[in-house]
């Protein structure tokens, strides 16, 4: 979006306290100065692997080196605030996980694992399916803590070089199925991360009301067309 640095500025001037940007990086480089100046505070950026010919096969784009760049310059003016999304997969950068802990940790980068989600037929997950328990295992042997935050469904584990954090989809399968997670708009509306559904009013609501209100909805299965919007998007769809 060219008005980017514009909406940023808004949220700002709202007095939002904590403004995130999710984004793939392809133009990160060139505006890291502008999304700083209009108030952004942290930011978060896909990248699976760090190799070019793995980069293009997952993204269909020969955009490697400038997302690289970007990601360097941002985590320079944004110390300890950028974060970039690994998604593990069996055929692509399951051999790359160590690597590219090292490479962020040296640039105070935190990476997070994130599991493939989103698609339902079994035998079709395990093709594509690297399962973290071994990698958790092997990084805890020499964390210094491991926090392990049920709510969002994340480990963070402390190693003396920086932290690590862990999506362990599979663990969690129904979070993908229903929607665990609900909003009460600005306008009082209760509705879903995405807002798929029609929004239930609040304004006459008793507590009790709003607690069955969410309950309803979190016990609501999502559609296939949801479920097969989440294989699109990733995890960052229903879990942030």
């Amino acid at each position: 979006r060219k008005d980017l640095e514009e909406l940023i500025g808004e949220a700002a001037d709202c007095d939002f306290e904590d403004i995130s940007l999710s984004t793939n990086g392809s133009l990160l480089r060139y505006r890291v100065d502008s999304l700083k100046a209009a108030g952004l505070n942290r930011m978060c950026v896909s990248l699976d692997t760090l190799r070019p010919e793995i980069y293009r096969t997952i993204r269909q784009s020969d955009a490697h080196e400038e997302v690289l760049s970007g990601v360097e310059y941002a985590a320079e003016q944004f110390p300890g605030e950028v974060k970039i999304n690994v998604v593990i997969s069996r055929e692509n950068n399951d051999d790359e996980i160590d690597h590219i802990i090292r490479w962020a940790h040296a640039r105070t980068i935190t990476p997070q694992l994130i599991e493939v989600v989103g698609v339902p037929k079994e035998d079709v997950l395990d093709m594509h399916f690297v399962g973290l328990d071994a990698v958790v295992r092997r990084l805890t042997r020499r964390a210094s803590l491991v926090c392990d935050d049920k709510l969002a469904k994340r480990k963070t584990i402390i190693l003396p070089s920086g932290d690590v954090e862990v999506r362990q989809s599979r663990k969690y399968a129904s979070q993908y199925y229903t929607w665990e997670r609900v909003i009460i708009h600005p306008n009082g509306s209760l509705g879903t991360y995405m807002n798929f559904r029609p929004n239930v009013q609040t304004e006459s609501f008793s507590r009790e009301d709003i607690s069955q209100a969410i309950r309803k909805i979190m016990q609501t299965p999502a559609s296939a067309w949801e479920v097969r919007r989440v294989g699109f998007v990733g995890n960052r769809t229903l879990v942030s």
